[in-house]
């Protein structure tokens, strides 16, 4: 995940949620925090979004640090394992 983020050119990565948390089932999706190069667009994000999912076999969904919203941040943020 982390060669392929930074192909893409993202910097930081961590993984938060079900998976963090030793909780995922085979029904459970992939959640990233993702740190987006400078100018990134959002096709930029959902193209990294699909490569993983189709990459790991599993939905992924994309969180970027800067669109951490007050309220969820902080369950996040306690979660997230950075690679």
């Amino acid at each position: 995940m982390v060669d392929l983020a930074a192909a893409y050119g993202f910097g930081r990565l961590a993984v938060f949620g079900s998976v963090a948390r030793g909780e995922a089932t085979t029904e459970s999706d992939i959640d990233l925090l993702v740190q987006p190069p400078t100018g990134a667009t959002i096709g930029d994000i959902v193209g990294l979004q699909d490569r993983l999912s189709s990459t790991l076999g599993r939905p992924v969904d994309l969180v970027t640090y800067g669109g951490l919203r007050q309220g969820i941040d902080a369950d996040i943020l306690r979660d997230a394992v950075e690679f």
